[in-house]
């Protein structure tokens, strides 16, 4: 995605359909792992 595409409209153009659901899953996910001995975990 580049400026010129939200700029111009192509951004939408390509996806109209992400701009009519109600929620989006996009999969984020945060995975936290510690060594051991260490003693913040």
């Amino acid at each position: 995605m580049t400026r010129h595409d939200l700029e111009s409209g192509a951004w939408r153009n390509r996806h109209a359909d992400l701009l009519e659901q109600a929620e989006l899953d996009v999969s984020f996910r945060l995975i936290v792992s510690c060594q051991h001995g260490d003693a913040e975990c």
